[in-house]
Parts: C-alpha cells; sequence; structure tokens
C-alpha cells in the first residue's frame, strides 16, 4: 500500500522481533488465535488500523472498535493483562485453600462429622470458602472463555463461528452460576 497514513501489522517477513516492535508502537491489539492480527482502531497519523493482511483496511473506526468491544465484553477482566493475573491470583487461593483443608483432615485422621462440620460451619472457614468459591468462577471462567475464544473461530466454523462462541459462552455462565449460586448455599447453610 502506498498511502504513508496507513499503518499495518503482518506477520510476515520482517521476523517476529520487528512484527512485536510494530504492533506496540502502534498501540497493541488483540490477535485472534489463527494468522490474523487486529490491530488498533485508530493508528499514528489518524490512519485506521487494518486487519493482518497489508491491502485490507477497515474504513471506518466503528468497525475495529465493535470486534473490540465482542472480545472485551465477554471477558472477566479488563485486558488480557489482568485476566492472566486474575487467574494466577485464583489458582493462588484455590491451593491454599485445599492444602488449609487437606491440613486439617491430616491433622484431624478420626474427625467426627460434628468436628467436621463445625469446621467447615466457623465464620472465618465461611469466607475463605466464599473466597474458594468466587476464585473458582473466576478461574473457570477465564478458563473457558479462553478455550472458546481459541477453538470457537471463522475458521474453523465460518459465519457460524460468533453465534457458537456466545452460545458456549452463555452455556458455561449458566453452569457457573448455578455452581456459584449452589455453593454459596451449602456453604452458608441455606441447603
Amino acid at each position: 500500500h502506498t498511502n504513508p497514513q496507513h499503518h499495518h501489522i503482518t506477520q510476515g517477513g520482517s521476523g517476529l522481533g520487528a512484527f512485536v516492535r510494530r504492533w506496540r508502537r502502534l498501540g497493541g491489539g488483540f490477535w485472534d488465535g489463527g494468522t490474523t492480527m487486529v490491530g488498533p482502531c485508530l493508528a499514528p497519523g489518524g490512519a485506521v488500523g487494518g486487519l493482518g493482511d497489508t491491502d485490507r483496511y477497515f474504513r471506518a473506526g466503528c468497525i475495529c472498535r465493535s470486534l473490540d468491544l465482542v472480545t472485551s465484553i465477554t471477558s472477566f477482566g479488563r485486558s488480557g493483562l489482568s485476566d492472566f493475573l486474575l487467574q494466577r491470583a485464583s489458582a493462588v487461593v484455590l491451593g491454599l485453600y485445599a492444602l488449609c483443608v487437606v491440613s486439617w483432615l491430616l491433622l484431624n485422621p478420626q474427625a467426627s462429622y460434628e468436628e467436621l462440620g463445625s469446621y467447615f460451619g466457623s465464620l472465618p472457614m465461611r469466607l475463605f470458602s466464599t473466597l474458594a468459591l468466587f476464585s473458582l468462577l473466576a478461574h473457570a471462567w477465564i478458563g473457558m472463555w479462553t478455550v472458546g475464544t481459541d477453538y470457537i473461530r471463522k475458521l474453523m466454523f465460518g459465519k457460524y463461528a460468533t453465534i457458537l462462541r456466545l452460545t458456549y459462552q452463555m452455556v458455561v455462565s449458566l453452569i457457573l452460576a448455578s455452581y456459584i449460586i449452589w455453593g454459596l448455599a451449602i456453604v452458608w447453610g441455606v441447603l
């Protein structure tokens, strides 16, 4: 393309390092998991960013913003980095919870049902169990969202990819919502 106003991002030719430097210089973007990099909506100089190939450009910023909205509206955090950090933090909470429960069980091998009920019924353990439930919810959603966006793509499902991915995400969210409601009812003694 001969227009110097248009900046593009490609994976070919100049190597991965140059590609990443150009991508960062233009303000980042997101990768659809295949060979297409969706660049920033507005590149330096007011040019509209493009999709992967050098000869394809978005002519209207609203198209790029709508793609970005679809990606971010179903994501748990505000960005990939926040999702990554939230998933790691939730894994730490789940690991500590498992360590706490297993340690108590190992230290009390002959615990009766009443002692076990007293342990899980105490306020600190109920709060910790609630934190673990919400950590499990966040961890599972981020993981399942990643699987859905990685494997339910246009490359594999054509024009039905978006509706299949949103249906998948709705089913996963309903299952996770039922788990959290059921878990909270058990932890707080409603059931």
